[in-house]
């Protein structure tokens, strides 16, 4: 085959041919197309397709069109967008493999790479995170300290395996519905692997006072997998973990230890997230999730508790002004198969 110079057109027609005669094209032939087409960076994925021979054909046919999107998008590149469905894209082809051994073993060397990835490319020696340093915009590596109070020991996010539970919830849910919509797999992913993992789904008074019992009793620094199904973590565990989750998969995030927020009756530091997308500016705030109940108060499920905010507020939480954002949170009741909401609860960001 005559490789040429770039343009959409051709980009379509390779795929198409590659698709076509994927399993008859000799492995040097392969070799050349391969190393042409990855110098538009946007169809990289074509890498692991090439791996995956005997599924290509179907896998090309269904993400073409992802690809092409990536070069028509100039947005995709501005908030880091190209970079979170080349992930995403990379696991989906993953998720994609029947045998069930064969997909472990890519998920592995996903995971592996993608730690490693991460921590090459963040500074060392990133000080201490607490509210006198709010902002954390970079991977949180495991030798950092993360001080919920300047009277108890530090907390390290230092467990690798809360990266296994992303994935196995990403992929249970990513079946569950019909293999689409990648993105709202992932904040959904994010909220059930974060109760696996502490071993529980939402906050409560309970949780946050045996969460401070257990800080007292410490007398040492503390590792993540000291919190691990205890069903006590609270809002800096689960927003420090949340923010290295989104930027495994490259969303860019900050996470935000703030002094200044009020959670329906209660007001005191808590931790969240701030993240942009090509859709606007976001607050996510993993440890209160939109529960979801039955009509006798029993909570069946949850969804990701995320608002959309101006860009005027995204700024006055960046820059810690003295502005608040004011948030409507509503519950939700389930009652045969319809929802309903529930009375709003005002929640204040700052």
């Amino acid at each position: 085959m005559k490789i040429i110079k770039k343009s959409e057109n051709i980009i379509k027609k390779q795929i198409k041919w590659y698709a076509e005669n994927s399993t008859e094209v000799s492995p040097e032939e392969k070799q050349k197309i391969l190393e042409d087409t990855t110098k538009i960076s946007q169809i990289e994925n074509l890498h692991i397709l090439f791996q995956f021979s005997q599924e290509s054909e179907d896998l090309i046919k269904k993400h073409k069109d992802k690809y092409l999107q990536f070069l028509r998008s100039k947005k995709h590149k501005e908030y880091g967008e190209e970079e979170v469905d080349k992930i995403l894209n990379k696991l989906e082809i993953i998720l994609w493999i029947k045998d069930g051994s064969r997909q472990a073993e890519e998920i592995k060397k996903f995971v592996a790479n993608r730690l490693t990835t991460l921590k090459k490319k963040t500074k060392l020696n990133q000080g201490m995170i607490s509210t006198f340093k709010r902002k954390q915009e970079d991977f949180i590596l495991p030798d950092t300290e993360i001080k919920r109070s300047i009277f108890v020991d530090s907390l390290h996010i230092n467990d690798p395996e809360i990266y296994d539970i992303i994935i196995k919830q990403f992929k249970q849910i990513y079946e569950k519905w019909n293999n689409n919509q990648t993105r709202n797999i992932l904040m959904n992913a994010i909220i059930y692997a974060l109760g696996e993992y502490f071993g529980n789904y939402y906050g409560t008074q309970y949780t946050e006072q045996e969460n401070r019992k257990f800080y007292i009793n410490q007398t040492d620094e503390i590792d993540l997998a000291a919190l691990k199904e205890k069903n006590i973590a609270v809002c800096i565990e689960k927003a420090a973990v949340t923010h290295n989750f989104l930027k495994f998969f490259g969303v860019c995030s900050y996470l935000i230890l703030s002094t200044k927020c009020k959670i329906g009756d209660w007001e005191d530091a808590h931790a969240y997230i701030i993240f942009q997308t090509t859709k606007g500016k976001f607050i996510f705030d993993p440890t209160n999730p939109v529960l979801i109940e039955d009509r006798e108060g029993h909570v069946k499920h949850i969804t990701p508790a995320i608002y959309k905010i101006s860009d005027e507020e995204y700024e006055h939480i960046i820059q810690n002004d003295e502005i608040q954002v004011v948030i409507e949170h509503h519950d939700q009741i389930l009652d045969k198969e319809k929802y309903t909401k529930m009375e709003a609860q005002k929640r204040i960001y700052g």
